[in-house]
C-alpha cells in the first residue's frame, strides 16, 4: 500500500508542470497550431543553420495574432542580413509602412554596399510575459504602432503576415523564445513535439593546460581587435605581461572556477565597467557553505566593525588591528588585490566603487580568497583597546537572516522593485524624480515627460533627478530626459571610435554575430595620425520643442551610478546645466566603452565575456576638477560614513541636497568666478600674507647686500 502511494504521488508531481505550463494560442488566426510550419530549430535553411526560431508559411492577408498575454518589449523595423544576424535601430522613416520600407532599404544600401529589397525589412514585435519568458515575432506589417510598456492580451492583433528573410521567397512569420535572455523552446509550448535543442552547456570541471592556454589567447586576440579602450589604462607591454605571467604561474591543469578567476584578473585589469564576464551555465558554485556572522571593512583608513542587524554582543564601530593574526594594513594590500575579481568593476581610476567595496563587503573577499582564512567563516578579531575576540561563522539558513549587514535601506535608495521610477513633490517648490534604470518603455518616458510637464507649469523651482544605484540603459531614453531640462542644443558624444569597421576574424568566436558579416561601421572614417575609425557629429540633440523645465536641477550620484547615469551628471556639468551632488560616478567622465556588445563565447571553457566595440568620447578637453581616468566628480561631495550606509539619519545625500536648496546654494561659487564672504576673507588674507613676506624678504635681501659691501 504504501508503495502504491508513493508511486501515486510520484505521478501526480510529475503530471503538473506539464498542466501547468498554458498553451500558447498559435499566431496565425485561423490556422491550428502547427500548421503551414516551413522550418523547424535546427533546420537548414539552404546553408545556414537555424538554431531559435520557427517559421511559419503564411499569405499576405493572413492576420498575425498575439500568442500571450504580456507587456510589448520591441516594436520596430528589422532586416535579417543572415538567418542569425539581423540589422535594426534605422534613422529613415516615411509618412506609411511602405515609404518607411523604401527608405530603410535605401539607407541600408549606402552601408552594405548592396541592393536591398524593401519587402523583406519587417516589423518585429517582442512580448514579455508575466512569467519573464520573452516572444519574438518577426515578419509583420503593421497595422498600428505599439509603444513598449503596452498590455496585450492573447489572440489580441498584432499586424498582417510579410516578409522575414531575403533568401525564404515565401511570405512567411519566425517566432523564437528566450528564458534569462537564453534561447529556449518555441515549439512545446504551442503543444507541438519539438526539434530544438538547448544551448545548456555541459558541465566542463577543469581545463588542461593546453585549453588554458588556447582560450586565454582567443580573449586577448580578441580584445586586440574589437576592443577600443584597450589601452586606455594600461600599456600593450603590461598586457603582454599579464597574460605570460598566467602562463608561467600555471603549469597543470585548472578547474572552471580557477580559470574564471584568471578571466577576472585579466578584466579587471583593464578597468572598465561594461566589460565583464557573464555567468557560466556549468559554474553556478555555491559561494559559501557558511557565512560570517560579523561584518567589518576600511573607512577613513581604520579596520572597523560594521552595523549589523543582531544586537547580541555587537561591537559596532569598534576599530580592529588584526585579522587571525595579520596587521590591518598588511591585510588591506592583501584584500586590494582581490577586488580585481569583482563582478563589476569601475572605469579607469574612480576611487567610490573601491572604497565602498573596502567597506563593505571585506569579509567575504576575504573569506572566499585568502587561502588561509577558515573555510567555516570562523574569525578572531583583536581590537584596539586588545581584546581577542573569535566569531563564529553560520550556516546560512532563513532563521539566520537577522545577521546581514545592517544598510539594507541604503542599498536600496532609489529601487522599487514594481517601478523603474518614482516621483514626489518636496518642500520649497522642489520635485524629485527617482530612476533606478534608463531602460524605460514608451510610456514610462511619456509618463516621465507629463511629469516635467506638470511641475514646469506649477512653477517648481527645483528639481532633483535621483540616479543613485541607477546601472544605466537605453542612452535614447537619456538624451530625451535631457532634453527636457536642456537649454540649448547638446551633444551626447564629441565622436565615437571603433578599431575596424570590417572584417572581424573573431566574430566566429561569438554568439551573437554572425562570422560572415564584415562591413559594420563603414560610416566610420579614418583620421590621419590616429589609430582606429572616427564617427564625428552623430549624436546632436536640441531641448524637447513643448517640454521644458527651466528651474535648478540636482543630480544625485553614488559608487553605483554607472553609464547612463554617469553620463546624465557628465550632460549637467559640461552644459552648467545644475550641480552634482553625492560621490563619484564609477564610469568615467570624458569617454566610455558602451556600445555594440559582442559576447565572445571561449571554446574550451564555454566562458562567455561581454566586450563593447565602440568607444564614445563625451568631452575632449581636461576639466580642472575632473582629471582623466576618473568618474564625474560631484560639486558637492558627499562623504562615505557609517551613519550614511546605517541610515541612521535618514538619506544622507538626499536630505543634504535639500538643505542646500533650503539655503540657496546652487552652483558652487569656483564655478561662477566668484567668491563668498568667507572665501574673500581668505582670500584677502592670503594675498596680505604674500605682500608682507614679500616686503620682508626684500628688505632682508638689502641688508645683505649692505653688509657686502662694506
Amino acid at each position: 500500500m504504501k508503495s502504491f502511494f508513493l508511486f501515486v504521488l510520484f505521478g501526480f508531481i510529475c503530471f503538473l508542470p506539464a498542466q501547468s505550463q498554458e498553451q500558447l494560442r498559435w499566431p496565425v488566426k485561423g490556422k491550428n497550431p502547427g500548421e503551414n510550419i516551413l522550418y523547424r530549430p535546427n533546420d537548414y535553411i539552404f546553408d545556414e543553420h537555424n538554431f531559435n526560431d520557427l517559421y511559419i508559411k503564411t499569405t499576405e492577408k493572413d492576420t498575425i495574432v498575439a500568442p500571450c498575454d504580456g507587456t510589448i518589449i520591441m516594436f520596430k523595423y528589422v532586416y535579417n542580413h543572415k538567418i542569425n544576424y539581423s540589422l535594426s535601430g534605422f534613422s529613415s522613416t516615411g509618412r506609411n509602412d511602405q515609404e518607411t520600407r523604401k527608405c530603410i532599404a535605401k539607407e541600408l544600401q549606402t552601408d552594405l554596399n548592396k541592393t536591398v529589397d524593401p519587402k523583406y525589412i519587417n516589423i518585429t514585435i517582442g512580448i514579455s510575459t508575466p512569467k519573464g519568458e520573452k516572444y519574438y515575432i518577426s515578419g509583420l506589417r503593421p497595422l498600428k504602432k505599439f509603444k513598449t510598456g503596452y498590455a496585450i492580451k492573447k489572440g489580441d492583433i498584432i499586424g498582417t503576415a510579410g516578409y522575414v528573410y531575403k533568401e525564404i521567397k515565401h511570405s512567411c512569420i519566425s517566432i523564437s523564445r528566450s528564458i534569462k535572455s537564453i534561447a529556449a523552446d518555441p515549439m512545446s509550448p504551442f503543444g507541438l513535439k519539438t526539434t530544438f535543442i538547448s544551448p545548456a552547456l555541459k558541465e566542463k570541471k577543469q581545463m588542461t593546460v593546453r585549453e588554458m592556454q588556447e582560450d586565454i589567447q582567443i580573449l586577448v586576440n580578441a580584445l586586440k581587435e574589437w576592443y577600443p579602450g584597450l589601452y586606455d589604462y594600461i600599456s600593450a607591454n603590461e598586457l603582454d605581461s599579464i597574460t605570460r605571467h598566467i602562463f608561467e604561474e600555471h603549469k597543470k591543469p585548472v578547474s572552471i572556477y580557477q580559470f574564471e578567476l584568471l578571466l577576472k584578473s585579466i578584466i579587471g585589469q583593464l578597468h572598465d565597467s561594461h566589460l565583464a564576464l557573464l555567468p557560466h551555465p556549468s559554474n553556478q558554485r555555491k559561494m559559501f557553505s557558511y557565512y560570517p556572522s560579523i561584518s567589518f571593512g576600511w573607512l577613513n583608513g581604520c579596520l572597523i566593525v560594521n552595523p549589523i542587524l543582531t544586537k547580541e554582543g555587537n561591537p559596532y564601530g569598534k576599530q580592529i588591528i588584526e585579522v587571525d593574526g595579520i596587521p590591518a594594513d598588511s591585510l588591506k594590500t592583501i584584500i586590494e588585490s582581490y577586488l580585481i575579481y569583482s563582478t563589476q568593476q569601475a572605469d579607469g581610476f574612480s576611487k567610490s566603487l573601491t572604497d565602498f567595496r573596502l567597506l563593505s563587503a571585506f569579509e567575504f573577499n576575504y573569506f572566499q580568497y585568502y587561502p588561509k582564512a577558515s573555510k567555516k567563516c570562523d574569525v578572531e578579531l583583536k581590537f584596539a583597546d586588545g581584546q581577542l575576540v573569535t566569531f563564529n561563522g553560520i550556516k546560512p539558513d532563513k532563521s539566520k537572516l537577522k545577521i546581514l549587514p545592517g544598510w539594507l535601506k541604503f542599498c536600496a535608495i532609489n529601487r522599487n522593485k514594481n517601478k523603474n521610477f518614482t516621483t514626489d513633490t518636496l518642500p520649497n517648490k522642489t520635485a524629485y524624480l527617482g530612476l533606478s534604470t534608463f531602460d524605460l518603455n514608451e510610456i514610462e518616458v511619456e509618463q516621465v515627460s507629463n511629469f516635467i510637464k506638470s511641475i514646469s507649469d506649477s512653477s517648481y523651482k527645483h528639481l532633483i533627478i535621483d540616479v543613485r544605484n541607477n546601472a544605466g540603459g537605453d542612452e535614447k531614453v537619456l538624451s530625451h530626459i535631457f532634453s527636457l531640462i536642456a537649454e540649448d542644443v547638446f551633444e551626447m558624444y564629441t565622436y565615437k571610435k571603433v578599431n575596424k569597421i570590417k572584417g572581424f576574424e573573431f566574430f566566429k568566436n561569438t554568439t551573437n554575430y554572425s562570422p560572415e558579416e564584415s562591413s559594420m561601421y563603414l560610416n566610420y572614417k579614418k583620421v590621419p595620425e590616429k589609430e582606429g575609425y572616427f564617427l564625428f557629429n552623430d549624436s546632436i540633440h536640441k531641448p524637447h520643442p513643448t517640454v521644458n523645465f527651466n528651474g535648478r536641477i540636482y543630480v544625485l550620484v553614488n559608487e553605483r551610478s554607472f553609464s547612463a547615469s554617469t553620463l546624465l551628471s557628465a550632460l549637467v556639468h559640461k552644459y552648467k546645466r545644475g550641480v552634482v551632488i553625492g560621490k563619484e560616478t564609477p564610469t568615467t567622465y570624458h569617454q566610455m566603452n558602451a556600445s555594440d556588445f559582442a559576447n565572445l563565447r571561449l571554446p574550451n571553457s564555454l566562458s562567455t565575456i561581454r566586450i563593447p566595440l565602440v568607444q564614445g568620447v563625451f568631452d575632449t578637453i581636461d576639466e580642472p576638477g575632473i582629471p582623466r581616468g576618473r568618474g564625474v566628480i560631484p560639486d558637492y561631495p558627499v562623504d562615505l560614513s557609517i551613519k550614511e550606509i546605517s541610515f541612521e539619519n535618514g538619506d544622507s545625500i538626499l536630505n543634504y541636497t535639500m538643505d542646500l536648496i533650503k539655503h540657496s546654494k546652487y552652483l558652487p561659487a569656483k564655478a561662477e568666478g566668484n567668491l563668498d564672504k568667507s572665501g574673500k576673507q581668505l582670500f584677502l588674507l592670503i594675498f596680505g600674507s604674500a605682500i608682507i613676506t614679500t616686503f620682508i624678504l626684500a628688505i632682508s635681501k638689502k641688508k645683505k647686500e649692505k653688509k657686502i659691501s662694506n
